[in-house]
């Protein structure tokens, strides 16, 4: 929006012996005295306007809702690990298992929101969980924080649920994240696949 001031008062100067000292009429002081107040008036309100202009630049924008979307991969933790193609991780073949856990990076001091994780689980009696953990940066740290987690049993599966409130504000300074999966119970000829991994967090 344009703030702009066009002046609406011009003074025209009295002649001395021609014009008469008067209150009222066309050239009387009430008149110009007016014009001058409605000017002050005009101002008044140009000057509003500039302060609500500056006080709106000097607000943080409105928090609103990003997501982080991440691509399974997937170092192993256990015996049987999981295999990679591209944009995504599954069991391999002839093992009824599968453990891995990957790195992530998220935005310091955002407040984390959901854990989401997108894929296949043709398996009828396995377990497959995926949790979101954060852990201490020190070397004492040796447990993590659970913040969130998912089971993704069925073909397909797409699951979400709600961070833990507690451990909702990101504080890399002080925590590491990342993500595990775990896999039991499954077939030799069975096939699970891990497509996404996505956290939604919101800012400001």
């Amino acid at each position: 929006m344009a703030i702009t001031y066009t002046p609406a008062f011009q003074h025209e100067d009295w002649i001395d012996n021609v014009d008469r000292v008067q209150a009222g009429g066309d050239n009387g002081f009430n008149l110009r005295f007016h014009a001058l107040e409605s000017e002050f008036s005009q101002l008044s309100a140009l000057i509003a306007q500039i302060d609500a202009a500056l006080t709106a630049l000097g607000q943080a924008p409105p928090p609103r809702i990003l997501r982080s979307s991440f691509t399974p991969n997937l170092v192993a933790t256990g015996a049987s690990g999981w295999s990679h193609g591209p944009g995504f991780a599954q069991k391999q073949a002839n093992v009824t298992s599968a453990q891995g856990m990957m790195s992530i990076d998220l935005p310091h001091g955002v407040n984390l929101r959901s854990f989401r994780a997108t894929g296949r689980n043709v398996s009828r009696g396995s377990s497959l969980r995926i949790t979101l953990h954060r852990q201490g940066v020190d070397a004492a740290a040796v447990t993590s924080d659970i913040l969130a987690r998912l089971d993704g049993n069925s073909n397909p599966f797409d699951v979400n649920t709600v961070i833990e409130q507690q451990y909702e504000v990101v504080d890399t300074d002080h925590f590491r994240y990342f993500i595990t999966a775990e896999l039991n119970g499954a077939a030799g000829t069975d096939q699970v696949i891990l497509f996404t991994f996505q956290i939604a967090y919101m800012t400001g």
